[in-house]
């Protein structure tokens, strides 16, 4: 259960951060650059969510009140999700470990290596 609400609180904290998070397994709600198959925002993948740090003396109840309002958290909990939402906006989410950059793509042993 806790890690449930771990990651309710990362959705909350990528929100305020202006980061769309995607929950729907086929990935329709994820806002997909169709023409070229890029997905915007997060998903609930162990790399992409878990990026989103949460508070360390946030408590069950904060936990679970988050969302109904900003107001109910004490405010070490409130000045903590503020710099965690700083840090996402500023550092943005890191593309997923594996993920090759076009950079590598387009590199000539990329290429080699990749053409039949």
């Amino acid at each position: 259960m806790e890690n449930y609400l771990d990651d309710n609180v990362r959705r909350f904290i990528a929100s305020r951060a202006g980061i769309h998070t995607c929950s729907s397994p086929d990935h329709k709600d994820c806002n997909t650059d169709r023409q070229n198959g890029i997905p915007r925002g997060i998903h609930n993948s162990f790399h992409d969510l878990r990026q989103v740090r949460v508070p360390t003396g946030m408590t069950r109840l904060e936990k679970m009140q988050c969302r109904q309002g900003f107001s109910l958290l004490s405010m070490a909990t409130q000045e903590a999700i503020a710099e965690e939402v700083q840090r996402l906006q500023s550092e943005g989410i890191l593309m997923s470990l594996g993920t090759l950059t076009q950079q590598t793509l387009k590199s000539p042993l990329a290429k080699q290596v990749l053409e039949p």
